[in-house]
């Protein structure tokens, strides 16, 4: 009989937090999200920076406190400080896409100008791994792809014409 299908753990929790979720071989482990709804999350990071302000800021004041009740809020404050910069910095990382997204779609541009413009053509890619905000991404498509037009219009050479300068007498 076939061997049963290998479950693959995905990094994210499920929504209890308590288990990790187990996808089948071919579930996608991404999920799409509205950037607006990340703009919530860091907004709500920043109330909690606030909350976090307002509790240091109280802390001073307690001198009269009992040690225990100051030294127990001094660990609760460092505590929320650490789990806020993790949130903060999750958040962050959630936004970010690989540079891939941008150069995959530029091969099949690249390989129908070569074809009607008669230029041979080998595009190179170099730090597709580089990740950055997605809406940087999508800004990014058009400007790199208006560069590329240039390059293959203006600064490559037909093989005829690169044969021809070869052998030009200006060399």
């Amino acid at each position: 009989s076939p061997a049963p299908p290998a479950t693959v753990r995905a990094t994210a929790e499920s929504v209890s937090g308590s288990s990790p979720t187990v996808l089948r071989p071919g579930q996608s482990a991404s999920v799409w999200v509205d950037i607006a709804r990340l703009d919530d999350l860091m907004r709500l990071v920043g109330d909690l920076v606030v909350s976090r302000s307002r509790l240091v800021e109280i802390l001073p004041k307690m001198l009269g406190a009992a040690p225990v009740v100051i030294e127990a809020l001094d660990m609760i404050t460092t505590n929320f400080e650490r789990l806020l910069r993790e949130l903060r910095g999750a958040v962050m990382r959630v936004r970010l896409v690989p540079l891939a997204d941008v150069f995959s779609r530029m091969p099949l541009v690249v390989r129908d100008l070569a074809r009607e413009s008669g230029k041979q053509i080998r595009l190179l890619f170099e730090g597709q791994e580089t990740e950055i905000d997605k809406l940087l991404v999508d800004q990014l498509f058009d400007p790199l792809l208006h560069l590329v037009r240039n390059a293959i219009a203006h600064g490559i050479e037909t093989p005829a014409g690169h044969h021809r300068c070869l052998h030009c007498p200006c060399r």
